[in-house]
């Protein structure tokens, strides 16, 4: 062989291995100076027939090649993963103006970030067909195909570690998914995503209806947290406070969508009455307004080569039947494991799936202790400071369960620094 044909053989084949140029950002509206902090794609993957899901690619703004690769779901069920991205762990949040401002606790300064809209209905994804119906087994069957879809478009991410990870209801996405892909692994375990697999993560999860729902731990958690008084033993609370962080601001327009409205899952949290104002430190409560106009501007969605004539939402999506009862039984299957890792994290502010019902059905899993209940730390130019407790346990494999200090529902929006700290510890231990 030649050496030119050589050389251009080898370009071929780069080419043929490289990301799709086509999906690259280069002109997302409201950038700061100087760009983007690290390559962006957007676009399509096209699953099973007829569904396409639109998948945010963040690549790390550390060492892309050697980084983990992270999926994170947000839950609902049907709220989309921009929200993820634009609110909670992106490299880039929206302000009042509709600017992006640059996120310093993004996820993407440890690792390649994949946000999926899912499943097809929920934001810019979309089905051919009208009227679909999804349920859990279906939406970790799309899910799965997607992930297969987003490794042949970015082969070249194919060996880095690889993290399932999400919130709220994604507490059924994220560890039905990861069965998927442990189940394809022992057919098919030499592609990715099965041959770099290494774990998942699940926050404040929606995980098993008897504890998640059970109102004796919600009593006692707002009456830990004085919401309801001593002596009352329901659930029904007074004051417009946000469920998913009670020491959060609500926003004061009266143009947002209910938090309340979110719960789209049974839930004994279902009543709000007078408003009241606490100063505390937290995000922006318009943030999710800010977000939504900023999306629906016909100009970002051409920048993230998606349908402009979809009108995005941040919770929508197709009907959806739910799933299984519980998901605990997954989280036993992987606590025998030794190959994988599991962390169960919960914001200590929230009292839409409570720390209590939620620790309370990991230690009934009954797990041999590794490391007893005590503090871990984070440092942010004050010394170390606890950013929550929690204990890991070992029967086989890794399982950790934190809390994470005054953080609520959605972590890597109330607490984003100590999240960070979270992320590299379950990346690094």
């Amino acid at each position: 062989m030649s050496y030119r044909r050589y050389v251009v053989l080898s370009a071929l084949l780069a080419a043929a291995l490289a990301a799709p140029a086509n999906e690259l950002i280069t002109n997302l509206p409201g950038t700061p100076a100087g760009g983007l902090s690290s390559k962006h794609y957007s676009g399509y993957l096209d699953v099973n027939p007829g569904a396409h899901y639109h998948y945010y690619f963040a690549t790390s703004q550390g060492n892309p090649t050697t980084d983990p690769v992270i999926l994170w779901l947000n839950g609902g069920p049907g709220c989309s993963s921009m929200a993820g991205l634009f609110i909670e762990n992106g490299p880039y949040s929206v302000d009042a103006n509709l600017n992006l401002v640059s996120n310093p606790w993004s996820w993407n300064r440890l690792a390649n970030v994949i946000y999926f809209e899912s499943p097809a209905g929920v934001g810019w994804s979309y089905n051919e067909k009208q009227n679909q119906v999804y349920d859990d087994t279906r939406t970790a069957a799309e899910n799965y195909a997607a992930l297969q879809a987003f490794f042949a478009k970015f082969p070249e991410f194919g060996t880095n570690d690889f993290y399932v990870m999400g919130e709220s209801y994604a507490g059924h996405y994220v560890p039905q998914l990861s069965y998927t892909i442990l189940q394809a692994t022992r057919s098919n375990g030499k592609v990715p995503p099965q041959s770099n697999f290494k774990g998942f993560a699940s926050g404040n999860p929606v995980s098993d209806e008897k504890y998640d729902n059970d109102g004796k731990w919600l009593n006692t958690y707002l009456k830990m947290h004085g919401l309801v008084s001593l002596d009352y033993n329901g659930t029904d609370t007074d004051g417009n406070y946000d469920p998913y962080d009670i020491l959060n601001d609500v926003c004061p327009t009266g143009m947002d969508l209910s938090l309340f409205d979110y719960i789209r899952f049974p839930h004994p949290l279902i009543r709000k009455a007078n408003s009241y104002k606490r100063y505390v430190a937290n995000r922006p409560a318009c943030a999710n307004n800010w977000t939504t106009t900023y999306l629906n501007q016909k100009e970002v969605a051409a920048a993230l080569h998606v349908r402009t004539d979809i009108d995005w939402h941040i919770c929508g999506g197709p009907e959806y039947t739910g799933g299984p009862d519980s998901v605990v039984n997954i989280y036993q299957k992987f606590s025998q494991l030794s190959q994988y890792k599991v962390l169960v994290y919960a914001g200590d502010e929230d009292t839409v799936v409570n720390f209590l019902g939620t620790e309370r059905w990991v230690l009934d899993m009954q797990l041999p202790v590794t490391y007893p209940w005590g503090a871990w730390y984070y440092n942010q130019g004050f010394g170390l400071q606890v950013g929550g407790y929690g204990m890991q346990f070992n029967n086989g494999g890794n399982l950790n369960f934190t809390t994470v200090k005054g953080a609520g529902h959605m972590v890597p929006w109330y607490q984003p620094g100590i999240a960070y700290q979270l992320l590299y510890n379950f990346l690094n231990y």
